[in-house]
């Protein structure tokens, strides 16, 4: 397990980001149905902005090459916590501190990272959006 640190600069934001998802993604398919599994967080857990939150899943689908983890609390925007390139293989299992800031690609600029208790993990293949999993329950992101 390794554990990936999230700059707050404006390009390393953007970065983190430029995989972002807009709120048009398709609901995922039954838990795991589709070759993504989420299994950490998937939910009842709190983690603190500035803190680690551990990151896992499982990938089944042959057809499956990468997956990205994004995270929202509420109905709001998801945001892409682990750039592409730093994901070394299809079975993630690797702790991320939890960033200060984050791009928002809906407001163009640096946001407080969003906090609440109703936030979920989705891992989605880089490729076809389609093939997704997102935590069974919410969990709580709470701020610094």
């Amino acid at each position: 397990m390794r554990t990936a640190f999230l700059g707050a600069s404006v390009a390393a934001a953007m970065a983190l980001s430029a995989c972002g998802d807009s709120s048009t993604t398709p609901s995922p398919s039954p838990i795991g149905s589709n070759g993504i599994t989420v299994v950490s967080p998937n939910g009842g857990e709190t983690f603190k902005v500035g803190g680690t939150i551990h990151i896992k899943w499982a990938i089944t689908n042959p057809n499956t090459s990468s997956a990205s983890p994004y995270v929202r609390c509420g109905s709001g925007e998801w945001f892409n916590l682990i750039p592409l390139s730093s994901i070394s293989n299809l079975n993630v299992d690797t702790n991320v501190v939890i960033p200060d800031t984050v791009y928002s690609l809906d407001s163009k600029s640096l946001i407080p990272f969003p906090t609440g208790t109703n936030c979920k993990l989705k891992a989605r293949d880089y490729v076809d959006g389609t093939v997704l999993d997102t935590s069974d329950a919410p969990f709580t992101i709470q701020a610094k």
